[in-house]
């Protein structure tokens, strides 16, 4: 049994005709005439919240959050936060109605309690502690506690079970 194969090319003079597909994309005239707007976020309302305890470094009550600059983890549009700092306006502690902690952990977290409601204690980025729960589904109870370096577990901790209602 013998196999021939025979490859054929086109000769200058050779009736063999190729046919590709036409690939020039559409074009349109028409104007792009639909808009897409984006709903309002709304910011959140106050916080229903305040601690008994704060970090010995924080300088007096809580001061206005528009000092705090380009924040990662409380300035997320539609929150509303709590914060405060220290004799040389750095952040000290952020308490944060609106978002959870933008960020995954950076470690291990533990389950706590906080105002009778189950929530999460970790680490975030550059020695940032948080601590972080949820009252329901509606966005504006979500709860984040956030204390800026020098802290620690325990320190977040403590914060995190002073809180009561601000009534």
């Amino acid at each position: 049994m013998v196999l021939a194969l025979a490859a054929c090319s086109g000769e200058a003079g050779s009736s063999t005709a190729v046919t590709t597909p036409d690939t020039t994309p559409a074009t349109s005239t028409t104007p792009h005439t639909s808009t897409t707007t984006l709903p309002t976020l709304e910011s959140c309302a106050d916080i229903p919240y305040r601690p008994l305890v704060v970090p010995d470094r924080a300088a007096g009550l809580e001061t206005d959050p528009a000092d705090l600059g380009d924040d990662p983890y409380s300035t997320i549009p539609g929150t509303t936060i709590r914060l405060w700092v220290d004799t040389d306006s750095e952040p000290v502690m952020a308490l944060v109605r609106g978002a959870l902690p933008p960020e995954p952990w950076a470690g291990p977290t533990a389950r706590v309690e906080v105002l009778r409601e189950a929530a999460a204690l970790g680490p975030l980025q550059d020695g940032v502690w948080a601590v972080a729960w949820f009252e329901s589904e509606d966005r504006c109870d979500l709860y984040t506690l956030v204390l800026y370096p020098p802290t620690s577990a325990e320190e977040a901790l403590s914060v995190a079970e002073s809180l009561i209602p601000d009534r």
